[in-house]
C-alpha cells in the first residue's frame, strides 16, 4: 500500500531543498540548463535558413503533406498564422525540421562523404544468430558439437539458450552492427557469412554466434539524416559547454522569487546585446566558432525548438 502522507512529506522536502539553491545550480543538475542552451542554438540556426523562390513549391508540399487542405500558393508574410489553427503545431514542427534540415544539408555537405567512409565499416548492418547459456562449460560443448557434427545452430538455440533468441531458433537481426554490446560488435565484425565465433562472455552469460548475412552500408537518405546529425551534435556539443561555463557564474547572481538578491544597482544585461547578423558554426575541424540565425528539433533533425 502506498503511504501517501510520506510521500506528501518527501515532496515537501524535496521543493524546500530546490527553493534553498540557486535555480541555475538545479538547472544544471537537472540538464535544464544544456536543453536551453541548445534550443536557443538551434533557433538561430533555423533562424538563418534562407528558402528561394524557387524551393517554396517544394518546401509547400512537405509541408502540407497529409493535411485536408490546400497550401497558400508562397511561403511570404506570417503564413503560418494564417493556416487554420488545428494544423499549426505539425506546420510549425515541420517548418523547423526542414529549415533545421537544409542548414546541416550546406553546412556539412562537403564534409559528408569523408564522415561516412569513416563510419562505414559501424554502419553496416547484420543479420546473426546467438545463444546463451551461463556455464562455460555447456557453451564449449555445444561449440564442439557445431564445429565437429555440424550440428544445426538455430536447434540448438532452441534447445539451449536461455534468452528471447531460442524462440527464433537463434535469428537476430538485422540491425546496425554497432547495435548489439560491444563484445558482440567485435566478433561479428571478424566473421565472414557462415562462420561461427569462439565462445565470449558478455556480462554474466557466455555467447555463441553465427553470422548470417552482412550488408554493407549505404549513404541512403536515412544514412545521410543519421550522419548529418551527428556532425551536429559533434560542434554544438562543444559550443554548449563553452556558453554555458562562460554564464554560469552570472547566472547563479539572478534573483528569482525563491531566492531573492539584497537591493542593489542594476547590474548590465548578462548577455552581450543581439547583433543583426550571426555568422553559422564553423565546420567542427575548424574549431569552436559561433552559431549563425537558422531550423528542427530536439536537436534530431526532427525537432525540439519551435520557430
Amino acid at each position: 500500500m502506498i503511504d501517501t502522507a510520506a510521500l506528501q512529506h518527501d515532496l515537501v522536502a524535496a521543493a524546500e531543498s530546490i527553493a534553498s539553491r540557486p535555480l541555475a545550480e538545479f538547472l544544471q543538475e537537472r540538464g535544464v540548463l544544456q536543453q536551453l542552451t541548445r534550443d536557443h542554438l538551434i533557433r538561430q540556426l533555423v533562424a538563418s535558413v534562407q528558402i528561394a523562390k524557387d524551393e517554396e513549391a517544394s518546401l509547400l508540399a512537405q509541408l502540407w503533406q497529409g493535411l485536408p487542405s490546400p497550401p497558400p500558393s508562397e511561403l511570404r508574410g506570417d503564413w503560418l498564422s494564417a493556416a487554420p489553427e488545428s494544423f499549426r503545431p505539425v506546420l510549425s514542427q515541420r517548418w523547423h525540421q526542414l529549415r533545421l534540415r537544409q542548414w546541416v544539408e550546406l553546412a556539412y555537405e562537403d564534409q559528408l562523404e569523408n564522415y561516412f567512409l569513416e563510419r562505414r565499416t559501424s554502419l553496416e548492418r547484420v543479420v546473426y544468430r546467438m545463444l546463451c547459456v551461463r556455464s562455460v562449460g555447456l557453451a564449449e560443448e555445444i561449440f564442439f558439437r557445431l564445429m565437429d557434427d555440424e550440428a544445426d545452430f538455430g536447434v540448438l538455440a532452441r534447445q539451449y539458450s536461455i534468452g528471447d533468441e531460442r524462440f527464433t531458433y537463434g535469428l537476430v537481426g538485422p540491425m546496425p552492427i554497432e547495435q548489439p554490446h560491444q563484445a558482440i560488435q567485435t566478433a561479428l565484425a571478424k566473421l565472414a557469412v557462415g562462420e561461427i565465433a569462439s565462445p565470449i562472455r558478455v556480462d554474466d552469460l557466455i555467447v555463441l554466434l553465427q553470422l548470417e548475412h552482412r550488408e554493407p552500408a549505404r549513404l541512403d537518405d536515412d544514412t545521410r539524416l543519421k550522419l548529418l546529425q551527428e556532425l551536429l551534435e559533434r560542434q554544438i556539443e562543444p559550443i554548449i559547454k563553452e556558453c554555458i561555463a562562460a554564464v554560469y557564474p552570472r547566472l547563479l547572481a539572478i534573483a528569482t522569487p525563491l531566492n531573492p538578491v539584497p537591493d542593489q544597482a542594476p547590474s548590465e544585461s548578462l548577455l552581450p546585446p543581439a547583433t543583426a547578423t550571426a555568422t553559422a558554426p564553423a565546420s567542427p575541424s575548424a574549431g569552436p566558432a559561433t552559431a549563425g540565425p537558422g531550423v528542427s528539433a530536439p536537436t534530431t533533425l526532427v525537432g525540439s525548438a519551435e520557430n
